[in-house]
């Protein structure tokens, strides 16, 4: 008689079974330790899943010093034929099978991921990274996530791919970050972020939604020839002053303000965009000193406050030359009255003065005049001799500048309630 084999066949499915999961479930976990960083890259080499919680991790976790298995780097054509580029892309990827998981931790050292294909999900979360942190040439096919993050030393994501979520909400970073030619496929969070230095985001490509709202630019953000979906939502930036875009991200985040209703943000970007153009060019360039007499003049039709000062100074000019001022003069004869102080006649004079010569002119008269004068409203003062020239151009001035002020005026004011 036979023995029944299933009882033998399902014993030996469950053996496989129970080795195939203790096989998935190796995993290095580390929790309030202090961690020498090459434990971590040996059990990355082992493609073991990394757990750290709140731990203190010393020494370089360089992921190029470690034995993994590599992989034909996808995007090396797209980056050989940036000229600009000067340290290439390496032709391979090194492969890391691990999940990460790394939160409320302190990496001390530098950390190099750089020309690495995570295959699976990596976390950063409330990390704090003591020392330059690098993933450029990096690829993230799974989840990428670095919220809450400190970057204390300078942090390197240029010409990274994510495939998945890519998130960088509430993290700070206190040295310069740079992203530039890095692709976002799926959605990227940048919400609530902090940049506490100069930040480049150059050739970046957003082909999801987009959530920048309530990040802060505590210094210069430099944002060029930068992709976006427009099917995709975008959420922009705070700090919309510390932004410098070209003339094609200024075009897109000056509409994503404008539709928020948020007007000023919009005048913030093309005021920089104007003034950062305009200080490349040449000197001999005559639309340059037409730029910059735009920029102070009115902030090229955005800042009606500058169309104010500016009027003012002229009026201010025009009163200090109109007035009556006192001349010292020194007297070497009289030992007596060696200084002597003399009235030096006033630029104007009242209608009802007909000897023109008695006139006693304060500070307060002149500027009145000059007033009268900018404004074309007329005034019962007069200039003498060859000052009616300089009336007649502060009077030129006045009505130019009341062309300006009202062309401000409708577009920061009036405009946007159109």
């Amino acid at each position: 008689m036979k023995a029944d084999p299933f009882p033998y066949m399902l014993l030996s499915i469950i053996v496989i079974l129970i080795l195939s999961i203790g096989a998935q479930a190796a995993e290095y976990r580390e929790v309030n330790a202090e961690v020498n960083a090459s434990n971590i890259s040996k059990h990355i080499e082992n493609s073991d899943d990394i757990y750290l919680d709140n731990c203190h991790i010393f020494g370089e976790l360089n992921a190029n010093k470690m034995k993994l298995e590599t992989v034909p780097n996808p995007n090396l054509d797209r980056f050989l034929p940036l000229g600009w580029i000067a340290n290439y892309p390496n032709e391979n990827l090194n492969v890391i099978k691990s999940n990460i998981t790394i939160r409320n931790s302190i990496f001390e050292n530098i950390t190099d991921f750089s020309s690495v294909y995570f295959s699976n999900s990596t976390e950063f979360g409330n990390t704090t990274f003591n020392n330059r942190i690098q993933f450029s040439y990096t690829i993230f096919n799974k989840d990428a996530v670095f919220s809450a993050a400190n970057f204390n030393k300078e942090a390197i994501f240029s010409d990274t791919t994510f495939n998945e979520l890519a998130v960088f909400s509430y993290a700070t970073f206190n040295e310069p970050a740079g992203f530039s030619d890095l692709t976002f496929n799926e959605k990227a969070f940048f919400h609530n972020t902090t940049f506490n230095k100069e930040v480049i985001f150059l050739f970046a490509t957003f082909n999801k939604n987009t959530d920048f709202s309530s990040t802060t630019f505590n210094d210069e953000a430099h944002c060029f020839i930068m992709n976006f979906n427009k099917e995709a939502d975008f959420w922009p930036p705070e700090s919309s002053e510390n932004i410098f875009t070209d003339g094609k991200t200024c075009v897109f985040l000056m509409k994503s303000y404008n539709e928020g209703s948020r007007y000023i943000d919009a005048n913030n970007i093309y005021f920089n965009y104007r003034k950062l153009y305009q200080e490349d060019k040449d000197l001999t360039d005559p639309s340059k000193w037409f730029d910059f007499i735009s920029m102070i003049t009115c902030g090229y039709g955005t800042r009606i406050s500058y169309t104010l000062g500016f009027s003012a100074g002229i009026i201010l000019f025009f009163a200090m030359l109109y007035r009556q001022s006192t001349t010292v003069s020194i007297n070497s004869k009289n030992i007596r009255v060696p200084v002597k102080v003399y009235w030096e006649e006033p630029k104007i004079y009242r209608l009802s003065d007909t000897t023109e010569k008695k006139s006693i002119i304060s500070f307060w008269d002149a500027l009145y005049f000059s007033i009268m004068i900018s404004t074309t409203l007329g005034s019962e003062w007069n200039p003498r001799g060859n000052y009616r020239k300089w009336v007649a151009l502060e009077g030129i001035l006045g009505y130019i500048m009341l062309g300006i002020f009202l062309a401000t005026l409708l577009n920061t004011l009036v405009k946007p309630m159109i």
